[in-house]
C-alpha cells in the first residue's frame, strides 16, 4: 500500500522533462569542451587530427562528463523537490536512475565496453539524484517549520509565542527556549523545555557585553553544552539551548534570527496594546467622572435645594411644599435611572461563551426597552472569531452610539447592522433623529468628551476607521470598520 501510494504521488512529466534537460546539458557541455579544445589547438598552430580529438573526447569526457552529470543531477533534483513539494527523495532517485541509464546506454553504444571508472560515475549519478531529492526535502521541511512558527506567533502572548518556537522550530537536540533579561535571568513562566532537562536554572549569567544581534556560547556551568542568544530589545533576549556542543548550524541560526525578529515585533505590539489598554482605562475613568459630576452630582444638589426650599415653606406656605417634594422625588428617580444606566454600561459586555452578535443584540434590546424607542439588530455575512480588542471596540461603538441617540437624537427608529467580510468586520448604527454637524464633535482630549472621538481613536489603533454621516434633520449613521487579519 505504501509503495502504491508513493508511486501515485509521482509527477512523471516533470521527471521526464528534468531528465531530458540534464542529458541535453551534459551533452552540450561535453561537445562545447571538445570544441574549445580543437579551437585552442588550432590557434596554436597544431590542428588536431580526428584520432587526437577522439582520444581527448574519451579521456576528458570520462572525467568532465562524469562530474557534470553528478553536479547537474544534484542541482536538478534539488530544484524539482522544491518545485513539487512531494516525495522529494523518490523523485530524485528516479531521475538519477534515468540519467545513469541513459549514460550507460550512450557509453555502451559509443565506446564499449564500459570501464570501471564509468560504473563509478553511474553509481555517483544515482546517489546524486537521491541526495539532491533529500536535500530539497530538508529545505522544504525547514521552510515549513519556520512558516508554522511564524503563523503561531500571530496574536500570541509571551508564553504562547515561546511555546510555539519550542514546539514548531526546535530540533531534537534543543533543551530549552526562553526569554532572558540583561542579567541573564530566565522567565520561567514563559519558557519551553524538553523532557530531558530536569532542572531549569534561574539565570545563565549576564548577557555578553556588546551583544548586537546574536552570539553562540559553550557554557561550562549550565545543564546544556551550547546555547544561542538573540537580542530582541535593549533589555531582553531569546535563549535557545542545545545538548550538543556544536548545536547550531548556519541554517538553524538563520531560522531563529528570522523568528526572533517577528517575536520582537510581537512583544513590542503586546507592550503597546497594554499601554493602549491602560490609556483606555484612564479615559473611561475620566468619562465616568464627568458623567457622575454632570448627572448624579447635579441631581443630588437639585434634590437638596428643593428639600431645603420645602423646609422653609413648611410653616409659612404648607400648600407650596408638595410640588417641591414631587420635583425632588422626580429628580431622585431620574438619578436612579442614570445610576442604573452607568452600572449597566460598566458590566462586562461579553459574558463567558457569549458571541459578539449576541452581546450587541442583548444591548440593543435592553436599550430599546429602557428608552421606549424601537431598535433592530441584523447580522450579515459568516460569523468569525475576532480578537478581543476588536470585539471591545465594536461593543463600545454600539454603546456610545446608543447613548448619544438617547441623549441627543430624539429618534423614533434605530437600526444596527453587524457585517462580516473576508478581511473586515463593520458595525453600522443608523437613526432617524434630528442629526447634527459632525464637524462640531469635540476632541477626545476635552474633559468629559470620551464619546465618539475616543471610539474613533480606538478603531484607528486597530487599523480601522470610524465615519459619521449626519445632517441636521436627516438622521445620523455611525459606521466603524476594522480589519480582522
Amino acid at each position: 500500500m505504501k509503495i502504491r501510494a508513493a508511486l501515485s504521488s509521482l509527477h512523471w512529466l516533470w521527471i521526464l522533462a528534468v531528465t531530458l534537460l540534464v542529458l541535453v546539458l551534459i551533452s552540450a557541455s561535453v561537445f562545447l569542451s571538445i570544441a574549445i579544445y580543437a579551437a585552442s589547438e588550432a590557434m596554436l598552430g597544431n590542428i588536431p587530427t580526428q584520432a587526437e580529438i577522439a582520444t581527448f573526447s574519451e579521456v576528458f569526457g570520462r572525467v568532465f562528463g562524469s562530474l557534470t552529470s553528478v553536479a547537474l543531477t544534484l542541482f536538478a533534483t534539488t530544484w524539482l523537490a522544491l518545485r513539487l513539494r512531494a516525495a522529494p527523495r523518490l523523485h530524485g532517485l528516479i531521475i538519477g536512475l534515468l540519467v545513469a541509464a541513459a549514460t550507460l546506454v550512450s557509453d555502451a553504444l559509443l565506446s564499449p565496453p564500459t570501464a570501471p571508472d564509468e560504473w563509478v560515475a553511474i553509481a555517483l549519478t544515482i546517489l546524486a539524484g537521491w541526495l539532491g531529492g533529500g536535500w530539497g526535502g530538508l529545505i522544504l521541511t525547514n521552510r515549513e517549520a519556520v512558516y508554522r512558527t511564524s503563523q503561531a506567533l500571530k496574536g500570541a502572548d509571551r508564553k504562547a509565542a515561546v511555546q510555539a518556537i519550542g514546539e514548531q522550530l526546535a530540533g531534537p537536540a534543543i533543551e530549552l527556549v526562553a526569554l532572558v533579561n540583561n542579567a541573564g535571568e530566565l522567565e520561567a513562566g514563559t519558557s519551553w523545555r524538553s523532557p530531558h532537562l530536569a532542572k531549569l536554572p534561574a539565570s545563565i549569567g549576564p548577557l555578553p557585553a556588546g551583544l548586537e544581534t546574536f552570539s553562540v556560547a559553550r557554557p561550562a556551568d549550565l545543564p546544556w553544552r551550547s546555547h544561542l542568544l538573540i537580542l530582541l530589545s535593549a533589555g531582553q533576549a531569546l535563549l535557545v539551548a542545545s545538548r550538543q556542543q556544536d548545536g547550531f548550524s548556519r541554517a538553524d541560526i538563520q531560522n531563529y534570527l528570522t523568528i526572533a525578529e517577528q517575536l520582537g515585533l510581537s512583544l513590542e505590539n503586546l507592550k503597546l496594546i497594554e499601554q493602549a489598554r491602560e490609556t483606555g482605562i484612564m479615559q473611561e475613568r475620566q468619562r465616568l467622572a464627568g458623567e457622575i459630576h454632570d448627572v448624579l452630582t447635579q441631581g443630588f444638589i437639585s434634590i437638596v435645594t428643593k428639600l431645603e426650599m420645602a423646609e422653609e415653606k413648611l410653616d409659612k406656605s404648607p400648600g407650596d411644599v408638595q410640588p417641591l417634594l414631587d420635583q425632588a422625588r422626580q429628580v431622585a428617580r431620574d438619578n436612579l435611572a442614570a445610576a442604573r444606566q452607568m452600572t449597566w454600561a460598566l458590566r462586562p459586555d461579553l459574558q463567558s461563551g457569549e458571541t459578539l452578535a449576541a452581546a450587541i443584540d442583548k444591548m440593543t434590546r435592553h436599550w430599546s426597552g429602557q428608552n421606549g424607542i424601537p431598535a433592530s439588530f441584523t447580522v450579515t455575512g459568516s460569523s468569525q472569531s475576532l480578537h478581543p480588542d476588536i470585539e471591545t471596540a465594536l461593543l463600545r461603538t454600539a454603546r456610545e452610539a446608543l447613548n448619544n441617540i438617547r441623549k441627543h437624537a430624539r429618534a423614533s427608529q434605530v437600526a444596527l447592522t453587524l457585517t462580516y467580510l473576508d478581511s473586515l468586520v463593520a458595525l453600522d448604527v443608523r437613526d432617524n433623529g434630528r442629526g447634527f454637524q459632525p464637524e462640531s464633535l469635540p476632541a477626545a482630549s476635552v474633559a468629559g468628551g470620551f464619546g465618539l472621538p475616543s471610539v474613533r481613536e480606538q478603531a484607528e489603533r486597530l487599523g480601522g476607521e470610524l465615519t459619521i454621516e449626519s445632517e441636521p434633520g436627516q438622521g445620523t449613521t455611525i459606521a466603524v470598520s476594522i480589519p480582522v487579519r
